[in-house]
């Protein structure tokens, strides 16, 4: 019972970090594709899709440390786009990639 509690509060804990970026990706919502590749740069993958809703898809990953105590950082983004205009942003990845990787529209 009292590992269940550890977990549960160590996912809340989780969550609560991970809030910050999720409201950061929501504001996404509503600019132009212009504006993505603006703050973002060129992406890794795309493709129109058969309702011409475009998927465009951000993969980041880094290591860093030395001496044998490396830490990988790693950072999935995804939007969606329908007529240039982003309707769906989504993030997955660590805290660290997350931490380092996701930025609102507005630098």
């Amino acid at each position: 019972m009292a590992i269940l509690g550890m977990f549960l509060l160590s996912n809340c804990s989780t969550s609560k970090k991970f809030a910050k970026y999720d409201n950061i990706m929501s504001e996404w919502k509503s600019e132009s594709e212009d504006n993505l590749y603006i703050v973002y740069g060129p992406p890794m993958r795309s493709q129109v899709l058969s309702d011409n809703k475009k998927i465009v898809v951000y993969h980041f990953s880094t290591v860093e440390g030395r001496f044998g105590n490396t830490n990988t950082w790693e950072c999935e983004l995804k939007f969606i786009l329908e007529n240039g205009i982003v309707t769906t942003a989504s993030y997955s990845g660590n805290f660290g990639g997350v931490k380092k990787y996701v930025k609102g529209p507005d630098l």
